[in-house]
């Protein structure tokens, strides 16, 4: 991926999720706009294939219809809420690196209310250590955007949720819905 974009040549960047990634102004957006500030002159393509409920199974079924039929250079997974079933998850990236070995693939593990706490106490949530076995496994790096919400919140720069959201509070909140 980063040698065609350091080359300048069109690069496609394919998220498959839940909600979390179908979601507009969220992880999907902001890192799509980043990477395209780091090669302002490279062209690129982002393909959304997140689909608010789904889980990794049933990402794996829809995976050619929604992100291997456009030739993604780059794939972010992420369903670590909605259900990162390590069966599914390692029938994504098998599909993607049997398509196109070529391919980079990115493990984006968000986390729900529930995950949490784990982070806040310096661990990864069960479910999400299952699925770094298999990140481990075909080398694939992973982000755990949990990790650096539960440091802000120990240090007292966030607020992980709002008590009262009609009350204004002077902290950024990470969770608004759990």
């Amino acid at each position: 991926f980063f040698a065609k974009a350091k080359a300048g040549k069109e690069v496609r960047i394919a998220y498959i999720g839940g909600s979390i990634t179908k979601a507009g102004n969220q992880y999907r957006e902001q890192s799509f706009n980043w990477i395209q500030r780091m090669f302002p002159h490279t062209p690129m393509l982002g393909i959304n294939a997140g689909v608010s409920g789904t889980d990794a199974d049933l990402g794996a079924c829809r995976l050619y219809e929604q992100v291997l039929k456009y030739k993604p250079d780059l794939v972010f997974v992420e369903f670590a809420v909605n259900g990162g079933y390590p069966q599914g998850m390692e029938g994504i990236v098998r599909q993607i690196v049997k398509r196109n070995p070529e391919t980079d693939i990115c493990f984006i593990y968000t986390v729900n209310v529930k995950q949490f706490h784990y982070y806040q106490e310096g661990n990864v949530p069960p479910g999400i250590r299952k699925l770094e076995e298999i990140a481990d496994h075909y080398y694939i790096p992973s982000i755990h955007l949990g990790m650096e919400a539960a440091e802000l919140e120990k240090q007292g720069k966030l607020r992980a949720m709002a008590v009262d959201r009609s009350i204004p509070d002077s902290l950024p909140v990470f969770f608004t819905d759990g």
